[in-house]
């Protein structure tokens, strides 16, 4: 088995192996793409591990790389690829009613602040020091049906030393309304998981920003927060939010933005691509990354796919674009989970991605990259697994000293492994986008069809340049 598990890795790890996707709504025709084998690039991978357990943070001032242990209860660390792990903390035997270990984040004050799960009783996050040993509860969501989603929730500030986190919610059979805790008020569909969090002092106390119920033209029974992410650049702080639709009405699905975490501005996509209560007429956004000029959005709805929003002064003049589908020719498809977003020292922006089976389980992880938010590359793409799987709970992406990191989970003769991948810069140039190819063959051999999205009139093509394939 352990050879047939490293052939496996093997193969997936040392091929990059690029992929076409383009999807329209559907009631328009979808795109058959017809292309020769793109050849694997056998470069840029630098290994990858089974042993090390969930991989968690890159920690820049310690210089390592934190995992969560076997027993999910502590954190091991590695120096390198090839080093040998080291145990840091152990919260089972400090904590003792201490649950799993559910996320961690490096402070630049050389503590860590990690979120514990519990079943059946409210998430934690405890400020521990692991110089010292020593662990204290500094947070704890209001009900055991509030989650914490460490990949869309969290968000620190360099500006302000200002730490944010979201709540999240599950959708438990009975959830509490917190403002009714005995049961006897409107219950909400996502636990009242509505407010957003903020900590000014390296998460030792933390206090409430905002609660997203309190807006106007909020359906509450079904609003809950997806996203956060603070634009550096911009001092700015967005929120995206779901879930429900109102025919004729409006819709929670929606951007926040705030500049002074005071006044806020929002943008709502409702009835964008038509007058119908589906998804195919309203974005549904989780994870965000500000560029310059763009916002990138992870897709959480039957488009399955990226989205991208031309940034602007007027909310209306923000554009909601489907530019990067995952699966072609396939429709009813919820979940294109963008898990993690970060930016090269080249300017390129890299995002870890899976896909989704229809039930909102990812099934593959993906690595691709872009500069301008149109032209899309692939470096990396996973075995697709079945609907069991569930990649979107064991993705991390983290860049340092021009290397990537990175984990998925594959599942093998019935067993479920946890890789970690280490990989090397993609070496791709910034250059002008070529302009889309309209029809025809964009060379011998590589032909194609085109179609349009009511999101994004113009046409999308495919061009293979040295062996990476590039979508347009």
């Amino acid at each position: 088995m352990r050879n047939a598990l490293v052939f496996i890795l093997s193969y997936f790890c040392l091929s990059y192996v690029c992929s076409s996707c383009h999807a329209a709504d559907e009631e328009l025709p979808r795109p058959k793409v017809s292309v020769p084998p793109v050849q694997p690039l056998r470069e840029g991978m630098l290994g990858f591990r089974t042993d090390m357990g969930i991989f968690l943070e890159f920690d820049s001032l310690g210089g390592q790389m934190l995992f969560a242990d076997g027993r999910a209860k502590g954190i091991v660390g590695l120096s390198s690829m090839y080093g040998a792990k080291r145990e840091l903390v152990d919260m089972g035997a400090l904590v003792p009613d201490f649950g799993l270990v559910r996320s961690l984040k490096a402070l630049p004050d050389r503590t860590w602040l990690l979120s514990e799960e519990r079943k059946d009783l409210p998430m934690r996050f405890w400020k521990v020091d692991p110089k010292s040993q020593t662990v204290r509860n500094v947070f704890t969501l209001r009900n055991q049906y509030q989650t914490w989603m460490p990949e869309w929730g969290y968000e620190y500030a360099r500006d302000s030393h200002t730490i944010f986190i979201s709540e999240y919610g599950n959708s438990a059979k009975d959830p509490i309304d917190p403002l009714n805790p005995d049961g006897t008020g409107p219950l909400s569909y996502k636990a009242g998981a509505t407010k957003i969090w903020k900590s000014e002092d390296m998460g030792e106390t933390w206090e409430e920003l905002v609660d997203f119920r309190t807006f106007p033209d909020i359906y509450y029974e079904r609003l809950h927060i997806h996203a956060l992410h603070y634009d550096q650049q911009r001092h700015r702080l967005y929120v995206t939010t779901g879930d429900h639709v109102m025919p004729g009405q409006g819709s929670d699905k929606r951007i926040f933005w705030t500049d002074d975490l005071l006044a806020w501005q929002w943008r709502d996509w409702s009835f964008y691509w038509g007058s119908t209560n589906d998804a195919y007429s309203h974005g549904q956004m989780v994870s965000l990354y500000a560029a310059d000029d763009f916002i990138l959005a992870g897709g959480d709805d039957y488009n399955n796919c990226l989205y991208r929003i031309p940034l602007t002064e007027n909310p209306e003049d923000m554009l909601l674009e489907p530019v990067f589908f995952c699966t072609p020719n396939q429709t009813g498809r919820i979940t294109n989970y963008a898990q993690r977003f970060l930016r090269l020292d080249n300017g390129m922006i890299v995002v870890l991605l899976t896909r989704g089976d229809g039930n909102a389980f990812p099934t593959q992880a993906r690595l691709v990259g872009t500069y301008d938010g149109y032209t899309w590359y692939e470096f990396f793409q996973g075995p697709v697994e079945d609907a069991t799987q569930y990649f979107g709970k064991r993705n991390t992406l983290a860049y340092c000293n021009h290397r990537l990191y990175f984990s998925c989970q594959l599942k093998f003769e019935n067993s479920v492994f946890d890789v970690f991948y280490e990989m090397e810069e993609p070496k791709i140039e910034h250059e002008v986008r070529v302009p889309a190819i309209v029809g025809g063959s964009s060379a011998e051999g590589h032909d194609f069809t085109l179609s349009g999205h009511r999101a994004r009139p113009g046409q999308s093509g495919i061009i293979i340049r040295d062996g990476v394939r590039i979508l347009q």
